[in-house]
């Protein structure tokens, strides 16, 4: 479990703690959306609004809540069964929104040192902990090519995996064509890769400047809390 963030409402602020999905017995499924510990719903998540009382589980990711809030910029009021209006239409509450806005935030920006995680041999888009590394250098952990995402990227149907209809009459044809639309970005891809044109340069320089600052306090031990 770990602190995951802070969120500025209009009403009032909602603090964030992230822990791994595990066994639940009060939990369901929702069909036809990642199960939970996989994908958009690795990782679990509680809010509050005061430290001091109690805290509440947020819902599990859906895809739609994930694409149409890609498309909603909508300041919270920090009220969790508050309705999300604006433009594009947003079917679910704040709580919704909330938690699409989570999943969208972690896949783009955690990040960890090259070397801790490796992909797994049946499966490139999970990882495993590498029980053997050598950890970074000083002047290595200022490259950001040393520095990787940790978990897999959203597609443009609000999931990391395609969906293939059960009606589809060539399920390997629609598979393919899919892969073909929207290749999958390799996961624990180094953020060197992210935007490299010219237009990100600032930004990428800012980060450079980060992670100095950051190693200089030993930012590596931070990072490892998210194994």
């Amino acid at each position: 479990m770990r602190f995951w963030g802070k969120f500025l409402c209009r009403d009032h602020d909602i603090y964030v703690i992230e822990a791994r999905a595990g066994a639940d017995e009060d939990y369901a499924s929702i069909e036809g959306e990642e199960k939970r510990g996989t994908g958009i719903n690795e990782n679990v998540y509680w809010v509050t609004s005061d430290l001091l009382k109690d805290w509440h589980k947020l819902p599990d990711a859906r895809a739609n809540d994930i694409i149409e809030a890609r498309s909603l910029k909508k300041v919270l009021t920090g009220n969790l069964d508050a309705p999300v209006n604006g433009y594009p239409f947003f079917a679910g509450k704040e709580r919704n929104y909330l938690r699409a806005q989570i999943a969208r935030i972690t896949a783009s920006t955690v990040i960890v040192p090259a070397g801790v995680f490796q992909p797994t041999e049946a499966n490139n888009r999970e990882i495993e902990f590498v029980k053997e590394q050598t950890p970074l250098t000083y002047s290595e952990m200022k490259s950001l090519e040393k520095w990787v995402h940790l978990y897999a990227n959203i597609l443009k149907n609000g999931r990391t995996e395609y969906v293939i209809p059960a009606d589809s009459p060539d399920p390997e044809a629609a598979l393919e064509k899919e892969k073909e639309a929207e290749p999958y970005i390799d996961r624990l891809r180094p953020i060197n890769e992210d935007e490299s044109n010219a237009d990100h340069s600032r930004r990428v320089r800012r980060l450079r400047n980060g992670l100095e600052n950051l190693c200089l306090w030993g930012c590596a031990a931070l990072c490892f809390a998210t194994a």
